[in-house]
């Protein structure tokens, strides 16, 4: 296990453009908020197949008030785009669903997975063990706030770290602030994704 600064982007609003060259349409962020990573994504990545952003809106303990403003914000981001959808459900909960589905759109796995919902260790623990299983050959499991200058969500390291020691993968990490993560479900960037089915 490796981590490396990252050779292909340099700001999480480049994921758009890195699925554009990889290939990957079919594409889940796991805690929506009011939409604003959404926004980036569905603007400047083009030919997306699904767009879902999964988020229950229900207060935690990081957003402990009503969050029906930050979901009526999503939904006006999400509206125009007839492929991107809202999944009012748990991280696990949607990734548990998702695959029952009768509809092969819903049930095929994942080109892109984005996690930035709960940032507690356990959590990022349980949305990377629900997530893993369900993203393609070809695809990119990622997330936000690798790191911060204040320290907090040291949880998200440690779960990332974790994972990535236990499959055999490099991490990368983006260089803004706060920092993003990824890994290859190859495990290797320069696998000829064309040819992954």
């Amino acid at each position: 296990m490796e981590v490396l600064p990252s050779h292909e982007i340099w700001h999480r609003c480049d994921f758009p453009l890195l699925c554009n060259w990889r290939r990957l349409y079919r594409i889940v962020e796991v805690g929506v908020d009011k939409g604003s990573f959404s926004s980036d994504f569905l603007s400047r990545c083009w030919n997306i197949e699904i767009y879902l952003g999964v988020d229950p809106y229900e207060p935690y303990h990081e957003m402990p008030w009503d969050r029906d403003d930050d979901r009526q914000a999503a939904s006006g981001v999400f509206a125009p785009y007839p492929f991107a959808k809202i999944v009012p459900l748990r991280s696990a909960d949607a990734a548990l669903s998702l695959p029952l589905s009768e509809s092969a759109y819903y049930s095929a796995k994942f080109d892109f997975v984005y996690i930035d919902g709960s940032h507690r260790y356990e959590d990022v623990v349980a949305d990377i063990d629900a997530w893993w299983p369900l993203v393609s050959d070809k695809g990119i499991l990622a997330g936000h706030d690798w790191s911060m200058p204040s320290g907090d969500h040291a949880g998200v390291q440690k779960a990332v770290r974790e994972f990535a020691e236990k499959y055999d993968l490099t991490v990368y990490t983006t260089p803004d602030d706060p920092s993003s993560w990824y890994v290859y479900k190859s495990g290797i960037p320069g696998t000829d994704w064309r040819r992954v089915e």
